[in-house]
């Protein structure tokens, strides 16, 4: 294992996959002396995003997990979690999640000051991007706050007011756009290097078209100019990759007033480009929508893009299928996305009611081998029968769901929650301890206990529970089993704890 010392070094040079490895292995070493380096996690994660390997990314998302779970953190470790936190879920496209991070650092008392810059900046990028403009206008008079503390790069202005301006634009607030959209040339007088000048000259291109195409209506003289701008910088835009997360929500507006001007296939090589500069999956599931829906695309002519855009949903619903299947669903209705909805419901067997995976999701991987440190908790509510016979059935199911959303919205990430049957759940969490689990039970018990009243009655919610942890040998099948029989045990017993079951 590598020394304190040769981390601490590590972290100002940009290391190899291997160099990498031994760091995570140090970092996730259960020491006393751990939680020093928790400030430095943010720049580790940086080193780790230049390797381009996404699975070291998870793999410092559940260290900051475990680190999170510890007790009495600083308010310099707390900052330094959250920022990661943000980081990697901004990098999954669970904005959501990115959101609830950063509101977390800006309420955290004492924090830094840049540590808030950088994640007020991440919600705006965020919001922009989603179209809540309204939203994104209490963040921007927070950041101005921030900024009569802090002294921003004149790199990162250029990018602000560039953001700013869109807002505006999208608001029709014209008069503050037009007194911002100077300050976007004056940032870019300070900017030194000869090379970040080149790159920001070509985004205040991009943003400026799309301005305009969002800013006002436009006469067809000026639509044929800017589909031919449009065409210059899809010749330019493989060597320009700053803000390329951006590129969904600015090009978007920009090909809704081009595409009278553009063919089919045009269009199609405009969208390709984009998204073979890497975007993040939110934004190519974007992109892949316009152009499908817009175009009403054959199938057949342009499978293989259809082929990318299924894929691009499937490695959405993995990062989010853990514990958010409810949100895609609604995301993908939203988006009017029958077909796909339909498929993540064959693909993931969904149950409606709960928005938890059902019994055919667990059946489907009954013979794997579970990993050692996999935790299986079955969890039965108590006296349903009782609702359903006394109350009906419609107070049954309401007692359902509101144990299902405090299992969803009190699981950890690295969780999967399972509908098995009418009344019984099972949680199965990888990579975790002992002490995690009667830590995640626990907390379930309490937010179980505050419920008191069902529909108008006096019905209390309350439930038994069993876990067992897999020795690396076991069947999911198997290791339901033994959880289930501690959860009778439990239930016998009147005992309101999570017991654990080893069995050979």
């Amino acid at each position: 294992m590598i020394t304190a010392e040769k981390f601490k070094k590590y972290l100002h040079t940009k290391i190899t996959e291997e160099e990498l490895l031994e760091c995570y292995d140090f970092l996730n070493y259960d020491a006393e002396h751990d939680c020093e380096f928790l400030p430095n996690l943010y720049s580790f994660f940086i080193c780790t995003k230049h390797l381009g390997q996404k699975r070291h990314i998870e793999k410092m998302h559940m260290l900051c997990v475990k680190y999170l779970a510890k007790l009495n953190l600083s308010v310099n470790n707390l900052q330094a979690l959250y920022l990661l936190e943000m980081n990697y879920y901004y990098e999954i496209s669970v904005f959501s999640q990115c959101i609830f991070y950063g509101n977390a650092l800006l309420d955290l008392k004492d924090a830094s000051i840049s540590y808030k810059v950088v994640a007020v900046n991440y919600v705006l990028t965020i919001l922009i991007s989603q179209k809540l403009y309204k939203e994104a206008y209490f963040y921007i008079n927070l950041f101005e706050t921030l900024l009569l503390d802090y002294e921003l790069l004149p790199e990162e202005k250029v990018t602000y007011y560039l953001n700013l301006c869109d807002v505006y634009a999208q608001a029709k607030d014209v008069k503050s756009f037009n007194l911002t959209k100077p300050r976007v040339a004056e940032a870019l007088k300070f900017v030194g290097n000869k090379n970040s000048i080149e790159k920001l000259n070509f985004c205040k291109r991009v943003h400026e078209i799309y301005q305009l195409a969002v800013i006002k209506e436009l006469n067809e003289s000026e639509k044929k100019a800017m589909s031919n701008d449009v065409a210059q910088i899809m010749l330019e835009i493989a060597t320009q990759t700053v803000y390329k997360d951006e590129y969904s929500s600015i090009f978007i507006p920009i090909f809704s007033v081009i595409k009278e001007y553009v063919s089919e296939e045009q269009m199609v090589e405009y969208v390709s480009k984009i998204i073979d500069l890497e975007l993040s999956l939110y934004n190519e599931i974007d992109l892949y929508t316009f152009v499908i829906s817009e175009f009403n695309l054959d199938e057949i002519k342009y499978r293989s893009l259809f082929e990318r855009y299924h894929q691009a949903l499937t490695k959405h619903y993995v990062n989010m299928k853990l514990n958010r299947i409810y949100e895609i669903s609604a995301e993908l209705q939203a988006h009017n996305l029958r077909k796909e909805y339909a498929i993540m419901k064959d693909k993931y067997q969904i149950d409606p009611l709960t928005g938890c995976f059902n019994r055919g999701f667990l059946l489907e991987e009954a013979q794997h081998i579970l990993q050692k440190n996999t935790a299986i908790i079955y969890l039965d509510i108590d006296a349903l029968k009782f609702v359903n016979d006394n109350y009906g059935h419609h107070a049954g199911d309401i007692l359902i769901t509101t144990f299902s959303h405090i299992i969803l919205n009190n699981i950890p990430t690295n969780a999967t929650a399972i509908r098995y049957g009418g009344d019984e759940f099972v949680i199965i969490i990888n990579n975790t301890t002992e002490e995690d689990v009667k830590k995640i039970v626990h907390t379930l018990y309490q937010k179980v206990s505050e419920i008191t009243e069902i529909e108008g009655h006096n019905i209390s919610l309350s439930f038994s529970s069993g876990a067992y942890m897999a020795d690396g040998k076991t069947t999911l099948s198997r290791a339901v089993e033994y959880a289930d029989e501690s959860m009778y045990k439990d239930k016998n017993n009147g005992l309101k704890t999570c017991l654990y079951e080893k069995t050979n």
